[in-house]
C-alpha cells in the first residue's frame, strides 16, 4: 500500500472481521455496507470493520487507504477518497479488478440518467448464415437517493461536511468517486492527484476546487449524460457487469424482444437472433456464452407475462 500509494502514514491499525457489521456507539451499519473505519480523531485511525464475506481482500484494500492517508489529503474531497480507496483496492486486487471497475462504474449511472448499451441481434427470418446485425439503444440505470444528489456540491464536500450530511455514504454516490478518481489516475498518476491537494493547501483552500478536480479527468459538467458513461463499457466491463446483473439485463432485452420481435422459439430466440450487447470497443458479447444471463433469458422468455410488467 504505502509503496503504490503517497501521503500515508506507518502506523498500525486493528481489524475486525465481522459476521454483522457493527460498532458498539452507532449499532449495526446499514445493508450494503460492507466495512467501515473507525476514527479517534482527523487521519488518525483506531480500528478498521469488515463484513466476513468472499471479497475481503477489496474491502481490506479500500479501508486502508482510509486509515492511512496522512494530513496531505486533507484537501482531498471527502467524497473522492472513496473513491481512492476503490482504485487503489483495484490496483491492489487484479483478482477483482474487473468487479470493481465495472460495480462501481454500473452505480454511478444514477447521476448520468443510466447507461446506454446498444443491442445487437440477427432477424430471425433472415438468410441462414447471415452476418447482418440489426443494433437498438436500451437503456439501464441503478435508481437511488443519488438521483437527487448535485454533483457540483458532493464533489465540493470536504471530509468532515460530507460525514455531516451522510452517516453512510449512498451506493452510487461510491461510483461517482470511483469514476472522478479513476480518470484523474489513469491520466496523472496517484502523485497527480496528491499533487493537486497540494496545490489547493498552498492556495489556503478547504478542499480542491470542482473545476480543477474535472480538467484533471477529461470531463465537464455536460458529460453526466448516459452516452458519455457508455463510452466506458468495453468488453471486459460489459462481460463483468452482464456476469453480476443477469436479472436486469435478461429482462431488458426480452422486454424489447416481446415487443419488437414476435413470437419465436427458445433455441430460435439463443440461436438465430443471437442476441449480444456492442461495447464501446466495438466488441460483441453474446448474451447465450454467459451461462448466468442465458438461463435467465430462457427463463423469462417463457414467462408470457413479462412484456406487460
Amino acid at each position: 500500500m504505502r509503496a503504490v500509494l503517497p501521503g500515508t502514514s506507518d502506523r498500525s491499525v486493528d481489524v475486525w472481521v465481522q459476521k454483522v457489521l457493527r460498532d458498539g456507539s452507532h449499532g449495526e451499519r446499514a445493508e450494503g455496507v460492507k466495512g467501515f473505519t473507525l476514527l479517534s480523531g482527523e487521519f488518525k485511525a483506531k480500528r478498521i470493520h469488515l463484513l466476513e464475506d468472499g471479497e475481503l481482500s477489496w474491502y481490506l484494500a479500500h479501508e486502508l487507504v482510509h486509515a492511512e492517508l496522512d494530513s496531505s489529503w486533507h484537501t482531498l474531497p471527502g467524497l473522492l477518497e472513496e473513491g481512492l480507496g476503490d482504485v487503489v483496492a483495484e490496483m491492489l486486487n487484479e483478482e477483482h479488478a474487473e468487479r470493481i471497475r465495472a460495480h462501481r462504474l454500473f452505480t454511478s449511472s444514477g447521476f448520468f440518467g443510466g447507461v446506454l448499451f446498444h443491442l445487437a441481434y440477427q432477424k430471425p427470418d433472415a438468410p441462414e448464415g447471415s452476418s447482418s446485425f440489426v443494433e437498438a439503444p436500451i437503456r439501464v440505470e441503478v435508481l437511488g437517493e443519488a438521483m437527487d444528489a448535485d454533483v457540483m456540491e458532493l464533489l465540493g464536500l470536504s471530509r468532515h461536511e460530507l460525514r455531516k450530511v451522510y452517516r453512510e455514504v449512498p451506493e452510487p454516490f461510491y461510483g461517482l468517486a470511483y469514476l472522478v478518481v479513476s480518470r484523474v489516475v489513469e491520466r496523472h498518476g496517484l502523485e497527480g492527484l496528491h499533487d493537486l491537494c497540494a496545490q489547493a493547501e498552498a492556495r489556503d483552500l478547504d478542499v480542491v476546487p470542482v473545476e480543477d478536480l474535472l480538467a484533471a479527468a477529461e470531463m465537464d459538467a455536460g458529460d453526466f449524460e448516459p452516452e458519455f458513461l457508455s463510452s466506458l463499457f468495453g468488453e471486459d466491463e460489459t462481460r463483468q457487469l452482464l456476469l453480476m446483473q443477469p436479472d436486469l439485463f435478461a429482462e431488458t432485452v426480452v422486454t424489447y424482444f416481446r415487443a419488437n420481435l414476435g413470437d419465436v422459439s427458445t433455441r430460435t430466440l439463443l440461436y438465430r437472433v443471437n442476441p449480444g450487447l456492442r461495447a464501446a470497443d466495438g466488441e460483441l458479447v453474446r448474451l447465450r456464452t454467459l451461462w448466468p444471463v442465458r438461463r435467465k433469458l430462457v427463463e423469462l422468455w417463457r414467462d408470457r407475462t413479462v412484456a406487460q410488467r
